[in-house]
């Protein structure tokens, strides 16, 4: 079973946001993966409180602060009540509310059918 994050780690999401954002401004589907999976990497690496977090789990929680943190609004159940009170907190320039390019495996399997 996976290990749920904390709220120090969560807030480390809302932290690290706009470089994030900055950094995936402007990609494709595939170049958002990438650039995604390299941040994670490097938060792994550099974040004491990720150590021993898989570095594609904390690509996962990348998107999905990204797309909680907008605001954007998705037709199927999607957000965490552990992490709902963060919806909206950091809108993204220009408020724009289109989810993260990259769909995870996280939201597919949240998705309802």
């Amino acid at each position: 079973m996976a290990v749920k994050y904390t709220t120090e780690q969560n807030n480390v999401f809302m932290e690290v946001m706009e470089e994030y954002r900055r950094r995936i401004e402007g990609a494709t589907p595939e170049e958002t993966k990438r650039l995604t999976k390299v941040f994670a990497k490097e938060l792994v690496s550099t974040v004491p409180l990720f150590y021993g977090r898989s570095e594609n789990g904390i690509a996962e929680r990348l998107v999905y602060f990204d797309n909680l943190l907008a605001g954007v609004a998705f037709p199927f159940e999607y957000y965490l009540k552990s992490t709902f009170n963060y919806f909206g907190k950091l809108p993204r320039k220009n408020d724009d509310k289109y989810q993260n390019k990259w769909k995870t495996q996280h939201e597919s399997r949240r998705e309802r059918p």
